[in-house]
């Protein structure tokens, strides 16, 4: 029995999974072991009491980590950052994250979280999916040219262990790797990719590097990709709110919700990249009638 590591206690996967839940949901992402390079470990650590604040990405009050000579443990206090009223809530700011996290480790999620993403998978068979319907003609996506390649190899996007995890919505609107590969594979002349460096091809900001018609290409292949990623749901986002005002258990309440904040998220970037395609197209307009 003292060799037992649950003190004989009949613990299954069941078991296993709530305790990990309860740790994860109370457990903050602190400062752990510091490399050469200057930045620092994440370590998750429990905090009596600080985890009973509430986050807030408007926090009154935050986490101060202290370590030194004087100090040879580490101290970890909550300290305010503007005047708090007596019966006020302490908020901190848990941390600029996706809700697929603020679910995983809080079990929360977060509206309108500016945040968010949603993931999809860089794949020549899927851009060729949504090129088709957005009526983009490439051959480049299942088989770019050499030069080409290189500069997805630039990007991870292309080799022996490429990141083809790209992502969609939060404060980029477009993961950069992403927008970089679809400028540069919708573009056949190698000339007008090349005299750009990375970080203007991955720039959403940068004024159509390689062309109006190939921002324009570029972006409808994105909204077809989001088209694409709406269609995995198997409601629409009427039907959600309608079974919310229905009344469900809790737990089913945040899958939906969840739910139907990853499929605002597909909405917004679908509108704001149709606003971007429309100024596009009126910039071209003006410049062919002068």
């Amino acid at each position: 029995m003292e060799d037992h590591p649950f003190g004989g206690q009949n613990i299954n996967a069941s078991s296993l999974g709530w305790a990990m839940s309860a740790v994860s949901s109370r457990a903050f992402r602190l400062y752990g072991k510091k490399f050469v390079t200057g930045a620092y470990s994440d370590v998750p650590k429990m905090l009596p009491l600080i985890d009973m604040c509430n986050h807030s990405f408007d926090p009154n009050a935050r986490i101060v980590q202290e370590q030194g000579e004087e100090q040879p443990e580490m101290l970890v206090k909550v300290v305010a950052e503007k005047e708090i009223g007596a019966n006020d809530p302490l908020l901190l700011n848990y941390g600029c994250l996706s809700n697929d996290l603020f679910l995983l480790d809080y079990g929360f999620v977060i509206p309108s979280n500016r945040y968010d993403t949603i993931e999809l998978k860089y794949d020549g068979a899927l851009l060729d999916a949504a090129s088709l319907a957005a009526g983009v003609s490439s051959s480049n996506f299942s088989s770019p040219a050499p030069w080409q390649q290189e500069i997805l190899s630039q990007l991870n996007l292309y080799g022996d262990t490429p990141d083809l995890k790209v992502t969609l919505g939060g404060p980029d609107l477009v993961e950069g790797r992403l927008l970089a590969a679809l400028r540069v594979l919708l573009e056949s002349e190698s000339e007008s990719v090349q005299k750009h460096d990375l970080s203007t091809l991955k720039s959403i900001s940068a004024e159509a590097p390689c062309g109006i018609a190939t921002e324009v290409a570029a972006f409808h292949t994105i909204i077809a990709l989001c088209v694409i990623a709406s269609e995995h749901f198997p409601t629409k986002i009427m039907e959600d709110e309608s079974m919310l005002k229905k009344g469900v258990p809790d737990t089913t309440k945040l899958a939906i919700t969840f739910r139907i904040q990853k499929k605002s998220l597909i909405v917004d970037v679908t509108r704001d990249l149709s606003r971007r395609i429309k100024s596009l197209l009126s910039k071209e307009t003006v410049s062919a009638k002068g």
